[in-house]
């Protein structure tokens, strides 16, 4: 479940872009995962890689 919220919201939600490094463009998402009328707040790192088009996830965080 937490994949497929994860992609969905990579796909659906606003990256918002948070610098560059060596290996490609950084990004940050953020959304809300609610599931039995509960909802938390994820924060998600993604790269896209130099060369690449689609992105990797880096980190996540429950906020």
């Amino acid at each position: 479940m937490l994949r497929i919220a994860l992609l969905s919201a990579a796909r659906d939600e606003e990256a918002l872009p948070n610098g560059t490094n060596p290996y490609g463009q950084r990004y940050l998402v953020d959304f809300d995962l609610v599931r039995q009328d509960k909802a938390v707040r994820i924060w998600s790192a993604w790269i896209v890689r130099i060369g690449e088009d689609p992105p990797r996830l880096t980190s996540g965080f429950v906020l």
